[in-house]
């Protein structure tokens, strides 16, 4: 395991789809008519039984997936810059095309992002511009493990406008243009860079935007 410690490890904050746009977007919550809850749980723990350690020490390592830090953070950042490229384009289309989110995210992210785009599809939302990334930090990364890289990441929608069905802007004055996320990713054989989106948290700590 390679990681760096310059960041600390803070209690983080799930924010499934609609609540994520609503705070990266600005949503005014008027033109959603719908709650859009967010939760304080932890990812589950792993719950496997233990190895035996004998089998353990008879199995070889696998080798790592990318051979430097720079290696996982350039593909990660690709995959990334992928997800918020597709997110953008499906937002643009208010909420259609979905499946073009499924080379960059795992099926659990892809059907929590569900939520967000049937919400602009129903409420005639259609989003404008293009999120960019302000900053993007490799965390840690692994072994052949589910989880291979994990990375911090500062998503700018500066640029970026939510109108409704008659052009009217429905972006509130007070919203952030820097949101810092947490991001884990794992192996995909489907995706153009080798990984997918495995989990998008909020980060509530401090050092990426």
């Amino acid at each position: 395991m390679h990681s760096r410690p310059q960041l600390p490890r803070l209690r983080r904050r799930v924010v499934l789809a609609g609540a994520a746009l609503v705070a990266t977007l600005g949503l005014a919550a008027a033109a959603l008519m719908v709650w859009w809850p967010t939760s304080t749980a932890a990812p589950a723990a792993n719950t496997a039984p233990a190895t035996d350690s004998t089998a353990a020490a008879e199995t070889p390592t696998p080798a790592p997936l990318f051979s430097t830090d720079e290696e996982a953070l350039a593909a990660a950042r690709a995959t990334y810059e992928g997800f918020l490229a597709a997110t953008d384009a499906i937002l643009a289309d208010s909420g259609a095309g979905a499946e073009r989110l499924d080379a960059f995210a795992e099926p659990d992210v892809v059907e929590t992002e569900l939520q967000g785009f049937q919400r602009f599809n129903s409420g005639g939302l259609r989003l404008m511009g293009q999120t960019t990334i302000e900053n993007f930090a490799l965390q840690s990364r692994s072994l052949a493990n589910e989880v291979v890289v994990t990375a911090y990441a500062c998503a700018n929608v500066a640029d970026v406008d939510v109108v409704d069905a008659t052009g009217s802007s429905v972006v509130t004055d007070t919203r952030p243009d820097l949101t810092p996320f947490e991001l884990t990713f794992s192996v995909s054989k489907d995706s153009p860079t080798g990984l997918a989106v495995a989990s998008k948290f909020v980060w509530q700590g401090g050092g990426v935007c």
